[in-house]
């Protein structure tokens, strides 16, 4: 089997020299999570076309392609670990789920906090659990 160069950029090294993955899903670590909050619109050029995300750093000048589809990146921390700050950004961004990385998704409840402190545990007025009304 042959690779190509672009076949060749968008695996993880896991893929390319054969090892098995245990893993079915990719958790990323804390420091992955905390630098993809770094990633905005100040510090990257970042474009949207398809299923392709283009983030271009500017200070360095540096072009990293995500697909967001196939959850791949062209960076060197994606070929070691299957993930990367890059493509938890562009997941977030496209609001979008991965099949091989784990997207931590948090809702906020905005309901009644009062109301549903008091709604916890059972009713003060209740009776025992075998004693009919």
């Amino acid at each position: 089997m042959t690779l190509s160069m672009i076949d060749y950029l968008y695996l993880s090294r896991e893929v390319i020299h054969g090892h098995k993955v245990f893993k079915l899903k990719h958790k990323p670590d804390r420091a992955a999570l905390l630098k993809t909050n770094a990633i905005n619109e100040e510090t990257y050029h970042i474009t949207c076309s398809g299923s392709f995300v283009t983030l271009v750093k500017k200070e360095t000048n540096v072009t990293y392609w995500v697909n967001v589809v196939q959850s791949t990146c062209m960076c060197k921390y994606y070929h070691k670990r299957g993930y990367c700050k890059h493509i938890l950004y562009s997941l977030n961004r496209c609001n979008l789920d991965s099949d091989v990385i784990e997207v931590k998704r948090t809702f906020k409840y905005k309901g009644n906090m009062k109301w549903t402190k008091k709604m916890r545990g059972r009713t003060k007025d209740a009776l025992p659990a075998l004693q009919v009304n």
